[in-house]
């Protein structure tokens, strides 16, 4: 009986030991999980951070865009403004307006002031309210 006291003895010691190891290896765990989660939050701090420029980026050159979609629309009613003068001083002189498309040029400005006043419609419908 003795010996079977001694052999509980040294096993009981032996666990002891060995929670007492375990417990040390748990806190010696706990620094290394916080570095961990530092490390994680650097990683979402930089990535947030960079969309943030991103972001403020894309914001100015969707403002610079409108302006130039604006500023196109403008110019091109403008030009559409003085080709329909140029036919109506034709008719005012007693020509046929469609005579206006035999002068050099008039023809083709036509068509692109109509292909321009397309493209700008189909460029705000494609980032309306893309922000």
């Amino acid at each position: 009986m003795n010996t079977e006291n001694k052999v509980f003895n040294k096993l009981f010691s032996n666990e002891k030991v060995e929670l007492a190891s375990q417990k040390y290896e748990f806190v010696k765990k706990v620094p290394d999980i916080a570095k961990e989660i530092a490390k994680i939050e650097n990683i979402a701090t930089k990535a947030a951070l960079k969309m943030n420029d991103m972001r403020m980026s894309y914001l100015k050159e969707y403002q610079n865009f409108i302006g130039a979609m604006s500023e196109s629309e403008k110019l091109t009613l403008t030009a559409e403004g003085d080709l329909n003068e140029v036919r109506n001083s034709l008719v005012a002189i007693g020509m046929d307006g469609k005579d206006a498309e035999k002068i050099t040029g008039f023809k083709p400005a036509i068509d692109k002031v109509s292909s321009l006043k397309d493209y700008t419609k189909k460029m705000r419908s494609l980032y309306n309210n893309k922000v």
